[in-house]
């Protein structure tokens, strides 16, 4: 079922326990509604976006705070805001033994708007646009 022009303009929520099982939950939620949208060429940079900073979120909420997605229009483009009200710092950068870059620093590299905000727990933002 599609949804009408009204629809598409209502922000799309979604909470998960913070489980690394949900993260495929949360990837798929952010795709799904990126292919919506029409932004084709930027749906596998989302959810590589999404999978990151869930998995990020997820090292910080002790297992007990979720982690919230919002998804809306913004302009002619898209933004994700991803939230853990947990206190807490992330790691952004991760570098793995072969030495490629993983973590928010490999999606900043593809997705330049990301950024990390520390008020009343943990926020990363980013949007897409054509």
């Amino acid at each position: 079922m599609s949804r009408s022009p009204a629809e598409l303009l209502q922000p799309y929520l979604l909470e998960v326990p913070p489980r690394p099982e949900f993260v495929t939950t949360a990837r798929l939620f952010a795709g799904t509604i990126t292919r919506q949208h029409g932004f084709h060429d930027a749906v596998d940079d989302v959810k590589l976006a999404v999978s990151e900073a869930v998995s990020a979120l997820i090292t910080i909420s002790e297992h007990s705070t979720p982690i919230s997605l919002e998804v809306k229009r913004k302009g002619d483009g898209l933004s994700f805001v991803l939230t853990c009200n947990h206190a807490g710092v992330i790691i952004e950068s991760v570098t793995d033994p072969e030495g490629t870059v993983r973590g928010l620093d490999l999606v900043r590299a593809i997705i330049p708007s990301l950024d990390v905000t520390y008020e009343q727990g943990v926020t990363i933002t980013f949007e897409v646009s054509h």
